[in-house]
């Protein structure tokens, strides 16, 4: 863990390289000699004992609006993951489910992959459900 200034409540610090992520997809990696490095920072959630990233990704522009596209929110998704995002907030209303099955695929997909999910390499996810009236 990096050295922070006194009192600050940071609790992990995550680092992935750009060969670590060409490793995850199987892609080469041409880098230079100083392999760049991108840091994401993490802290507990309440009392549950999970850290999770400070950067956390909004699911609602990802489900069906005009302009949305499939392909880029995956990109957009995976990006995220890459770079250090562990905390997805999502609901039934975005889309009626669509967020939640687009995240639902890309959480399948990173399932067990060791470069992900910060210090516990997991992947959270926050949902809202609506009520039967939908009010």
């Amino acid at each position: 863990m990096a050295s922070r200034a006194p009192g600050d409540k940071l609790k992990a610090v995550g680092r992935v390289t750009r060969a670590q992520l060409a490793l995850r997809w199987g892609l080469r990696y041409n880098g230079c000699a100083s392999e760049e490095t991108t840091e994401m920072n993490y802290r507990r959630f309440g009392r549950t004992g999970w850290n999770v990233s400070e950067i956390g990704y909004g699911m609602w522009g990802l489900a069906g609006w005009t302009g949305s596209d499939d392909a880029e929110s995956f990109a957009s998704l995976r990006r995220a993951i890459e770079l250090g995002c562990n905390f997805f907030d999502t609901a039934w209303a975005y889309g009626d489910g669509k967020s939640e099955e687009i995240l639902g695929k890309i959480v399948r997909e990173f399932k067990g992959n060791a470069y992900v999910g910060g210090p516990n390499k997991h992947l959270y996810v926050a949902t809202k459900i609506p009520p039967k009236n939908r009010r």
